[in-house]
């Protein structure tokens, strides 16, 4: 399990480790030890808008911003990188998605895109202020944003039966915070064990400006019908898996599951009676709260039986609730 120095939406800036600290949000050394990881939080489909996305976004690239300029660092392709540069991964994928263009590949020409489309709005971003606070204020609309930071707050003596996840939720913290504390290359911790612990504390709140409404974009006219999406499906246009044929139809989740069970009636197949469904936050919460949960991804998402999109909104909840 890795983490980034920060944890950002809209309103709120978390950084969970200082900034001189080495983090765990490459999957690579290099870009471990000597880059600063942001997290744009939400970024799952289903759960924002795009529109939505891009103000948690903003912000984002504003404590870039405040960051770069801090350590004196020009902002240029060297110091603006992205995650895929350092691993396989799709990351930053809804990014990509609204500024490159979905289905794009990851060519360095595309990640030039990308990466000049980040530049560009850092240096605007320099050029109101200093700090996160400063440019906000200059943009000149009210809100408030709340800047947090990890405190210390006691220890905890391992026991038998204890995980790193039982001790985050008793503290009211993360397991990566713990294991930042306690520099923790692992999950592994043994009996007798002492640990740092610590839960995220207002550090800052101001009352500073920023954009208080958002015009929402005039929803894009479908070019295809849920009939000729689901006969496309049907002759094996959009390859196999629900992820893959939704991705490939370019549609959110909601309009995914149309198409499916258009599908199923073009095809004769007769749908499922459908269960009475938990919400994110109740399957969040059970996870959190049951000593039944089981350990690891796939048996959690096997046990609340969901689908793995769904499991990914799941498990960004329980990280906000953390």
């Amino acid at each position: 399990m890795g983490y980034a120095h920060y944890y950002i939406d809209k309103d709120t800036i978390v950084r969970v480790d200082h900034t001189y600290n080495k983090a765990w949000h490459t999957g690579n050394n290099d870009g471990n030890a000597n880059y600063l990881g942001y997290e744009v939080v939400e970024s799952f489909y289903g759960v924002i808008s795009d529109a939505e996305f891009i103000e948690n976004e903003n912000m984002t690239l504003r404590q870039a911003a405040e960051d770069l300029a801090y350590y004196g660092l020009p902002v240029n392709r060297d110091t603006v990188r992205l995650h895929n540069e350092f691993k396989a991964t799709s990351c930053p994928h809804r990014s990509w998605d609204i500024h490159v263009g979905k289905g794009k590949s990851y060519t360095s020409a595309n990640k030039n895109i990308m990466k000049d489309y980040f530049i560009s709005k850092i240096k605007a971003y320099q050029k109101l202020g200093k700090t996160v606070q400063e440019m906000l204020k200059n943009e000149g609309v009210k809100g408030t944003v709340k800047v947090e930071t990890p405190k210390a707050t006691g220890t905890h003596k391992v026991v038998k039966g204890d995980t790193l996840w039982d001790i985050a939720i008793k503290y009211n913290t993360s397991v990566s915070n713990i294991k930042s504390l306690n520099n923790l290359k692992s999950d592994l911790i043994n009996i007798g064990q002492v640990l740092k612990v610590n839960g995220i504390v207002k550090s800052v709140t101001e009352t500073i400006k920023k954009p208080a409404t958002v015009k929402k974009p005039a929803p894009a006219k479908k070019t295809k019908s849920i009939a000729q999406m689901a006969q496309e499906v049907i002759a094996n246009k959009h390859g196999n898996g629900h992820d893959i044929r939704r991705k490939s139809l370019g549609i959110s989740a909601a309009e995914y599951e149309k198409v499916r069970a258009e599908v199923n009636r073009q095809s004769g197949v007769k749908a499922a009676p459908v269960k009475p469904k938990k919400t994110i936050d109740q399957m969040a919460k059970e996870i959190i709260n049951n000593p039944k949960v089981p350990k690891g991804h796939k048996a959690r998402q096997k046990w609340l039986g969901i689908d793995n999109a769904t499991y990914q909104k799941v498990r960004a909840r329980v990280n906000q609730i953390l």
